[in-house]
């Protein structure tokens, strides 16, 4: 059976390496260079898998006398266990090939203003991609698991607190949405336009969209919605709602894992109620999408330096490389990043091997997802960074002191957020305090 299922696979690899071979002068003979040689050198891989010797063998360390020290074959029945990660393993660095070419076809693709295929190579490249971890975990976590260790369960009724908590979210930023805030601002506008747009010519979305100084990733949901309900101008809201409840969700999850499932509940609560989550929540721009994937993201960095795990350093790196294609101060999150490092070095180092495989696993998916932005960054960079060069504030010093200019816009912003708050109404009431003193 081990022999059968070894030849299964080793046909699998064959007839996929046979198949991208063939793709591969497909796209030759229609003019597509550039594609045709990385999709022509993962088959390679494959074929080389395919068909590499049938008798694998592994040392191992104890052996009884008179018996060959050390060795056995994989294809006897003792060695399933271990021929099945080998085979989960090449998968996986095959996955990361094929995600890592469409991922380098898509820039291609997004440098000559192709957006269809462009928007095509990316999408197979994040689909390649979410295999990867759990194939370099493994499924046969049960067999080297502790004994008595038993996975974590969120009790019923935290669950349907958490679900009371959502619904009553859901309500107090839907009722009245078409009224409050009354008017558009011009970035909600501006929103609404492009996203219609988008709708109209989904082959056409670009990357990133000068007249906001964001990335096109808000307007795409946006657009879908158009589909569904028409033309409104609050289908901006209803993103925006719904990327509230996922910070929501995040908050929950976030302080769960920290201090327990009561304090999580306590977390969603004050996230669903707060003034300053309502209001984001309920007016179509880009700036809840930032809390949002900040819960999310600190939740995953928690659990991956908590366990050193390379499968959530993964997992912080993708949720950290999509969220890059959301709202701007998202992109200061790497300091956040870096700082946990640091400190969970200091209490805890795992070792420079490990170091280093938690690090290349964070970063792989970072460069991967955000990848077309990295590119027109630096392509484009005067228009990439032109919103935070006029928000920077070392731009508007005009020969006064650093640190005095500094400290102002600190108490500035304090004061807007407890005291004064904002007197413009475009996502804020006027003169009232963005946060409360309760959440």
């Amino acid at each position: 059976m081990d022999r059968l299922n070894e030849r299964n696979v080793r046909l699998c690899s064959l007839l996929s390496g046979y198949i991208l071979v063939f793709v591969t002068i497909q796209f030759w003979d229609n003019g597509f260079y550039y594609i045709s040689l990385p999709i022509f050198f993962v088959g390679c891989v494959a074929t080389l898998i395919a068909v590499n010797g049938t008798n694998h063998w592994v040392s191992t360390k104890e052996y009884s006398s008179g018996s060959d020290p050390g060795f056995f074959s994989l294809n006897e029945s003792s060695s399933k266990i271990l021929w099945t990660r080998v085979v989960e393993k090449a998968s996986a660095c095959l996955l990361l090939g094929i995600s890592s070419v469409f991922g380098l076809v898509s820039v291609l693709f997004f440098n000559k203003l192709e957006f269809g295929l462009a928007w095509t190579c990316y999408l197979a490249s994040i689909l390649a991609i979410l295999f990867v971890p759990f194939l370099f975990r493994g499924n046969n976590l049960s067999v080297f698991r502790k004994p008595g260790a038993t996975a974590v369960r969120i009790p019923l009724f935290i669950t349907l607190f958490l679900i009371a908590i959502i619904v009553m979210a859901v309500f107090i930023r839907i009722y009245n949405i078409s009224e409050l805030p009354a008017g558009l601002w011009y970035d909600e506008a501006d929103n609404i336009m492009r996203a219609a747009q988008i709708h109209a010519a989904p082959l056409d979305t670009p990357v990133f969209v000068p007249s906001t100084h964001l990335p096109s990733a808000f307007l795409i949901p946006i657009g879908m919605l158009q589909e569904i309900t028409g033309p409104v101008w609050w289908n901006g809201r209803l993103v925006a709602m719904g990327f509230s409840v996922f910070l929501i969700l995040g908050m929950f999850y976030f302080s769960r894992e920290i201090f327990g499932p009561p304090w999580g509940l306590a977390a969603a609560f004050l996230a669903s109620v707060m003034s300053w989550s309502l209001n984001w929540g309920r007016i179509g721009m880009h700036g809840i999408t930032a809390a949002g994937f900040s819960a999310c993201t600190g939740f995953l960095l928690w659990k991956s330096l908590i366990k050193w795990s390379p499968f959530w350093f993964f997992w912080t790196g993708f949720t950290l490389g999509i969220g890059m294609w959301f709202y701007a101060p998202f992109r200061l999150f790497p300091l956040i990043i870096l700082v946990g490092f640091l400190l969970r070095m200091i209490s805890d180092h795992p070792g420079w091997k490990k170091l280093f495989i938690c690090i290349v696993s964070l970063a792989i998916p970072t460069i991967i997802t955000t990848s077309p932005l990295i590119h027109y960054a630096y392509v484009n960079t005067d228009i990439f960074f032109k919103r935070t060069n006029q928000t920077f504030i070392m731009n508007h010093l005009s020969g006064s002191n650093p640190a005095r200019a500094i400290w102002e816009n600190l108490t500035e912003h304090i004061s807007m957020f407890h005291v004064s708050g904002d007197p413009n109404p475009r996502h804020n009431l006027p003169f009232e305090p963005m946060l409360n003193d309760v959440t």
